[in-house]
């Protein structure tokens, strides 16, 4: 008995001995994202997943839902044309009432701006000279042309695609 006593509050006493620790404070940091430096760099297929989320992030400016997403991939998966599913998708998105996307009198507002804001949101860089002065061209002469379409047309291009 006095031997099990003993060996008690010595196992009691290691289990103190280790047990009390302070807490370790523990900082995250965010690391910064690089951009790329052209389409050549990206060289990896999205999910559809992926594809998915990303292409409703960055219209809605919000994270897509577990159920929405859901829904949506079902036709995905099962159609095999994807790029057509996709284009449908997308305009869907962007004929909805509380996208994001800037309106056409923002865009007018400032074109430069606009086009390298929106390179930067869909293509994750910078427009190249030549991307820059089309685009902004394309703009400025055809009144016709709204953010919507120019989302719509970025964003079903196979650059949109890869990462």
């Amino acid at each position: 008995m006095k031997y099990f006593l003993k060996f008690t509050l010595f196992i009691f006493l290691l289990t103190l001995v280790f047990s009390c620790k302070k807490e370790s404070q523990v900082v995250y940091q965010v690391n910064d994202v690089a951009l790329y430096q052209s389409a050549a760099e990206k060289r990896f297929l999205k999910s559809e997943t992926e594809l998915i989320s990303i292409a409703y992030s960055d219209i809605f400016g919000t994270s897509i839902t577990a159920d929405l997403l859901e829904k949506i991939q079902g036709p995905y998966i099962a159609f095999g044309d994807k790029a057509t599913v996709i284009d449908l998708i997308i305009r869907n998105f962007l004929n909805a009432t509380n996208n994001q996307i800037p309106g056409n009198q923002q865009m007018r507002a400032n074109i430069p701006q606009f086009v390298i804001d929106t390179y930067l949101n869909l293509y994750n860089r910078y427009p190249d000279e030549y991307e820059s002065w089309k685009l902004r061209q394309m703009i400025e002469t055809d009144a016709g042309i709204t953010p919507e379409m120019v989302f719509y047309a970025m964003m079903t291009a196979d650059e949109y695609r890869y990462y």
